[in-house]
């Protein structure tokens, strides 16, 4: 474990982000990605077709956008289950990007309880935050989020996401 121990001293910049900060700095690392995109998120409730999840949406929007601009983009949700909420906004939120041509697998519960992280990866920089993906996340929580400027924290976050990945389940399409 403490090989995997970067000081922060040694990332180009830290930053300690709050509430309204949050949104917009997730857009950056998804926008300034240029080769890879990870994104780790238990609740993505991309679903909510008002003003409260304008965000959201405008999240998804950009992360279909660097797939078509050549990124490899994974998306990792936690498990959903159809009749329980707030876990099938997981499912909406994973055939909204896989018809937007995004690779998405679904951590399912087992070693481990839940995919609960919220992190946004690109090759040099990584967001992880408190807030989910949903209305109250990104606008009426007080949520906290630390934004790295760091190759080899970057780096670190896309292994550990590349390891749920390999035992995340792929999501199919809808017939």
């Amino acid at each position: 474990m403490t090989d995997r121990i970067i000081p922060l001293l040694d990332a180009d910049a830290a930053d300690l982000l709050w509430a309204e900060e949050i949104a917009p700095a997730t857009l950056m690392v998804i926008e300034e990605a240029r080769s890879t995109l990870a994104i780790g998120m238990f609740i993505l409730a991309a679903a909510v077709d008002d003003d409260r999840g304008a965000r959201v949406r405008e999240l998804v929007d950009a992360v279909i956008r660097a797939g078509r601009r050549g990124v490899d983009v994974r998306v990792l949700v936690d498990e959903f289950e159809p009749d329980q909420d707030p876990y099938n906004v997981n499912l909406v939120a994973a055939h909204a990007l896989l018809d937007g041509g995004v690779s998405v697998r679904v951590y399912r519960h087992g070693y481990r309880s839940a995919l609960h992280s919220k992190v946004v990866v690109n090759e040099r920089r990584a967001l992880v935050a408190s807030g989910n993906w949903s209305a109250g996340g990104l606008s009426a929580n007080v949520e906290a989020a630390i934004l790295v400027e760091s190759e080899a924290v970057s780096h670190l976050l896309l292994d550990a996401h590349a390891e749920a990945w390999e035992q995340a389940s792929v999501v199919e399409p809808l017939p």
